[in-house]
């Protein structure tokens, strides 16, 4: 029934995201009922800096974008978020508020667990921390690649560096 096919397609949403790779049927079935499951639409903001929430966000469907205002009507783009991604992840670990913007691009589908569900689900799966640990490393690298640029390139060289990076990262999600 109906029933079936919605807890089928969101164990499928479940299983592409990385953090969840690997897992047994049972255990995405327990994430899965543990999740809010949301979806937003295009162009609407599902966080805003300086929100108080304890939510980590998984992507199942759709693309958001994560960004900061910097002053003058001007935002900074940190980078783009996919469907299989996480984001949200920094408040829960530390407990503060929100440090960007989070928008989607496209509509979106996320499940959202509460802070307690996801720190339970890393005492069950300790094995998941180095897949997280390795989240927010890329993310602070990607991070410190775009302040380099614009701290040091000119806007040409910056504009062909985003666009190259917006084509790699549609080339890498088809």
């Amino acid at each position: 029934g109906i029933a079936a096919v919605q807890s089928n397609s969101t164990l499928l949403g479940l299983q592409k995201i990385e953090l969840f790779k690997g897992l047994d049927s049972y255990s995405l079935r327990d994430i899965a009922a543990q999740c809010k499951w949301t979806r937003y639409s295009r162009n609407e903001y599902v966080m805003r800096r300086g929100d108080i929430s304890c939510e980590v966000y998984f992507v199942v469907a759709g693309t958001l974008r994560i960004t900061a205002a910097v002053g003058r009507g001007r935002r900074i783009i940190f980078h783009d978020i996919a469907a299989g991604e996480v984001f949200g992840e920094l408040a829960v670990l530390d407990g503060k508020e929100r440090s960007a913007d989070a928008v989607a691009e496209t509509a979106c589908t996320l499940a959202i667990l509460e802070r307690h569900d996801i720190l339970s689900f890393f005492e069950r799966n300790p094995s998941a921390w180095p897949k997280l640990v390795e989240i927010l490393c890329q993310r602070l690298r990607r991070t410190d690649q775009v302040f380099a640029e614009v701290a040091l390139m000119q806007l040409p060289v910056r504009l062909a560096k985003a666009m190259l990076r917006i084509l790699n990262g549609q080339i890498d999600s088809a």
